[in-house]
């Protein structure tokens, strides 16, 4: 192999090593801050950076629907792939969901924001089907063997959830909420009225759609937004006397993770252990590789 035949495996095994390494430091990280940080409680949890325990709950109002099998859950996650060869295949889409959910111990509830977050689920769907989305909105082909999908087709989708009443392992930032926060969720679950009727156009068209012109005007949009504004302003007033006064988010330091999971935290450490070693092994075989290619390269 001629040193310019070398050069594209050169580039791959010092991506490997120093990726590998990367990992390797992250997730030990990760695993040594999840076995030392204590447990707080909601109830007396300071203000700041906090490890909490307990399982995952829907708040008041409405529903949280995964997008692509409509199934109810406290938050999902999905992936749209496209077959672009035997074995491979390139992604065309995905979002995680970011509506709020709670978490509750033994001692009160949290509201947890978890846009930002690093999550384990509980559960991980895996089909394929033959148009973009799957079920109503497209197309799905294969059968079902003891509730397991055996998919064909060239489209495969990918769905993750936690579920109500699922434990729940979260690191992030804590803070009581405030009269100017209580102001800003009724905002966001206006917002959130708003995106989910935009979503589903011919629902809007034909509850604000008065004068038959197949488009909202902004006369009707105005109502409409008059119309979300009563309902977020009601859907607040229900979630406020569940007496949530406590919010966790992603933290403004990088350096601090915000992590929620659904396993035990020494399932949760053990593996983030286990992937630190590969990702070890994974560095140094690359570095070593991409070091023997280097001096090789330049000594012949």
């Amino acid at each position: 192999m001629g040193p310019q035949d070398q050069l594209p495996l050169l580039i791959f095994a010092t991506g490997a090593g120093l990726g590998g390494l990367y990992y390797f430091f992250r997730n030990n990280y990760r695993a040594r801050l999840i076995e030392d940080m204590p447990t707080s409680k909601v109830r007396s949890a300071a203000q700041g950076y906090v490890e909490l325990v307990g399982h995952a709950l829907l708040m008041e109002g409405e529903p949280i629907r995964s997008p692509l099998t409509g199934t109810d859950c406290c938050w999902w996650r999905y992936k749209i792939e496209r077959k672009s060869g035997k074995n491979s295949w390139d992604l065309v889409e995905s979002k995680a969901s970011d509506s709020p959910f709670l978490l509750e111990d033994d001692t009160g509830r949290c509201l947890v924001d978890p846009e930002g977050a690093d999550v384990t689920p509980w559960e991980k769907k895996v089909w394929q089907g033959s148009s973009r989305y799957p079920g109503a909105m497209g197309g799905e082909s294969g059968f079902s063997i003891g509730g397991l999908h055996i998919g064909m087709g060239s489209y495969r989708y990918t769905e993750e959830f936690i579920f109500p009443g699922n434990p729940l392992y979260a690191i992030g930032q804590f803070r009581s909420l405030g009269e100017m926060d209580h102001r800003e969720g009724r905002g966001e679950i206006m917002r959130n009225i708003l995106r989910q009727w935009k979503e589903d156009r011919p629902r809007l068209l034909a509850r604000f759609d008065k004068d038959g012109s197949g488009d909202i005007d902004m006369g009707e949009w105005e109502k409409a937004r008059k119309v979300a504004a009563t309902l977020a302003d009601k859907e607040y007033r229900e979630i406020e006397a569940t007496l949530v006064p406590h919010m966790l988010t992603r933290s403004a330091n990088r350096g601090q993770p915000f992590i929620l999971a659904t396993k035990e935290e020494s399932a949760l450490s053990g593996g983030l252990r286990l992937w630190s070693y590969l990702s070890l092994l994974l560095g140094l075989a690359g570095s070593a590789t991409a070091l023997y290619l280097f001096l090789g390269h330049f000594s012949g």
